[in-house]
């Protein structure tokens, strides 16, 4: 049962970490530059860059290290730990962490 648990843990982690990095993709896009994934760009020195045909962003920290930001993010805020390394900046990333506080709370009961 606490292997099926920690499995579950896991899980929702996962999820949560695709939709933290979808929210900080969203506002780079919308050219948002205090955004956790701007932070992190400027962090590892890897920054984002617009072509001119398109709108298009090229570059930026490799897919790997912003997942493992991401979830890095997720488990901390939902194991009640929360660093601050990454960390929220933008309203909708306030949202979605008090969100996954919330949820955070549900497992740590």
């Amino acid at each position: 049962m606490l292997v099926m648990l920690i499995l579950v843990f896991c899980l929702f982690a996962h999820w949560f970490a695709c939709i933290w990095y979808s929210v900080g993709n969203t506002e780079i896009k919308a050219g948002i530059s205090y955004g956790w994934l701007s932070v992190l760009s400027n962090v590892t020195g890897e920054k984002y860059y617009y072509t001119n045909t398109s709108e298009e962003i090229i570059g930026g920290p490799t897919k790997g290290m912003k997942y493992l930001s991401a979830l890095y993010f997720t488990l901390s805020c939902m194991t009640g730990v929360g660093f601050g390394n990454v960390s929220a900046a933008t309203m909708s990333e306030k949202l979605f962490s008090v969100f996954l506080m919330i949820i955070g709370c549900k497992f740590n009961i």
